[in-house]
């Protein structure tokens, strides 16, 4: 009987020493497989900041043409009056005025053609979810 109770006590023994080996197993399984997720995170978050970086670059292009644009459309409603008056007055519009009028002007086309370019890459990048 004593000799029974040993040998069931050792053999509960063993599935305990067994069942800790497996546990310490998958302990160590669980630990591999999340560092793996957390590199995995790391590059998907990287991966994503990189995917962006066109889209980020695009918009901030958008923003500097429109400022562009609104510093030169001020900077041309200050000359128009005084371009005006002269007309007005039926004298001759100084070259200087004109030159400059017509450097804003040109300016003003260029800020709308890149914004617009912009702000179609952007919408393009957007429709197909990626990076342009």
């Amino acid at each position: 009987d004593e000799r029974e109770l040993a040998r069931r006590k050792i053999a509960g023994a063993k599935l305990d020493e067994a069942g800790a080996r497996a546990e310490l197993r998958n302990a160590k399984h669980l630990k591999l497989k999340a560092k793996a997720m957390l590199e995995r995170g790391r590059e998907d978050a990287a991966s994503l900041a990189h995917r962006e970086q066109p889209v980020v670059r695009l918009e901030t292009a958008v923003q500097t043409a429109s400022r562009a644009y609104r510093r030169d459309m001020l900077a041309l409603a200050s000359l128009a009056p005084r371009e005006a008056k002269d007309e007005d007055a039926g004298l001759a519009v100084p070259p200087a005025l004109a030159a400059k009028v017509r450097r804003l002007d040109a300016r003003l086309r260029q800020d709308l053609k890149e914004r617009d370019a912009d702000t179609q890459q952007l919408v393009l990048a957007g429709e197909r979810g990626a990076s342009p």
